[in-house]
């Protein structure tokens, strides 16, 4: 009997052997083709698996037939009695990912191969994003593309909780900023971003030195609703420069509010206060500019070039431009000066699409007067 016991020592060593380099390699690649096809991947596919003990590597991993959305290389990781007992992968390591798609006008996203945006299985712990790129085209701004690192980690209630970091540089937007997000198990999710530092340059706006809080609230691809505080050190608005914005925005794609306060640039002595709604179009505007005096504002107006000649008549007495919606398109403005007295007042049209000095050409032409 005691001479059996080394033999089947041996045998159960072989059977082990033979599990965690033969068996348990083959287990973990079904669990990641598993993995991938829950979490929305349907048509995950790849060039070859390499197979070693303690983890399987996927070369030239496609998320869609044209591999519009792609990895080079995706390690899987795993551990003998996780796998074996419970199906478990420790982690997922993905070297340049790149993913690929579309935003349409209500914000709901589409990338090439992810049919849904789901929580991290449940067989797998964290998934590393290694050098990752998302690319996205936009009707509205056109093409845009950010570098992506950082981890998912499962949640004990089935949900998928991210840090990670967000950066990009292009000619119509810049940003650098710190991501943690939460996806429930409905597909529910949240995003609280920190932003370092951000640049926009899309016609007629332009706007460097940005910085501040944002939160993204959503289900699956859509953006439900979103909030801000952002500062901005110059803002530029159809060549009118402004600096030291403050500026908060609420809502979700379809409509939201944004409230701003900023100070001129070049001239010293104009102080602006805006309250929007935008739904489409814009549609509702308070618009406030307190200034040192009248004559401060027509400086203004003329460095930039909105201005062409001398007002007939100065005016140095402190004052505040007010513009209102009245309908439509349509908008009031008056100029009181600091006894409330209304020195100035028009209406103008605000069209979308058409450049800011041919909308306010009647309230330029009083302002020369």
């Amino acid at each position: 009997m005691s001479r059996r016991w080394p033999v089947l020592v041996l045998l159960l060593a072989l059977l082990c052997a033979g599990a965690y380099f033969f068996l348990l390699p083959r287990m973990a690649q079904s669990a990641v083709e598993k993995s991938f096809h829950q979490a929305g991947f349907e048509e995950f596919s790849y060039d070859k698996a390499e197979r070693s003990a303690g983890s399987v590597s996927f070369h030239k991993v496609k998320f869609d037939p044209d591999a519009f959305s792609h990895v080079d290389v995706i390690t899987a990781s795993y551990d003998m009695a996780g796998l074996l007992f419970h199906g478990r992968l420790t982690k997922l390591e993905f070297e340049n990912p790149s993913l690929m798609g579309e935003v349409d006008k209500q914000g709901k996203v589409t990338v090439a191969g992810w049919k849904n945006i789901a929580p991290l299985p449940a067989s797998i712990n964290t998934i590393t994003i290694n050098g990752g790129k998302i690319s996205l085209m936009s009707e509205s701004i056109g093409g845009i593309s950010f570098n992506l690192d950082g981890q998912f980690r499962h949640h004990s209630d089935g949900g998928t909780a991210f840090q990670g970091v967000v950066s990009g540089e292009q000619k119509q937007l810049s940003i650098n900023t710190s991501i943690n997000a939460n996806i429930r198990a409905s597909g529910i999710w949240q995003a609280d971003l920190d932003i370092k530092e951000a640049r926009i340059d899309i016609a007629p706006l332009k706007a460097s030195r940005i910085n501040g809080k944002a939160t993204l609230k959503g289900e699956k691809f859509r953006i439900a609703h979103f909030s801000s505080q952002l500062q901005a050190g110059a803002v530029n608005y159809d060549g009118l420069p402004w600096q030291g914005m403050a500026m908060a925005i609420e809502g979700n794609p379809e409509k939201f509010g944004l409230s701003a306060n900023a100070a001129s640039i070049g001239v010293d002595g104009l102080y602006l206060e805006i309250r929007l709604i935008y739904s489409k179009v814009l549609q509702d505007l308070d618009c406030r500019i307190r200034m040192v005096s009248l004559d401060t504002l027509r400086d203004y107006l003329r460095k930039h070039e909105y201005l062409t000649k001398e007002p007939s008549v100065p005016s140095k007495a402190k004052a505040e431009l007010v513009m209102t919606k009245v309908i439509g398109s349509r908008y009031g403005y008056e100029i009181k000066d600091d006894t409330g007295l209304i020195i100035r007042k028009g209406q103008v049209d605000l069209v979308p699409g058409k450049a800011l000095k041919d909308n306010m050409k009647s309230m330029l032409a009083e302002l020369e007067d």
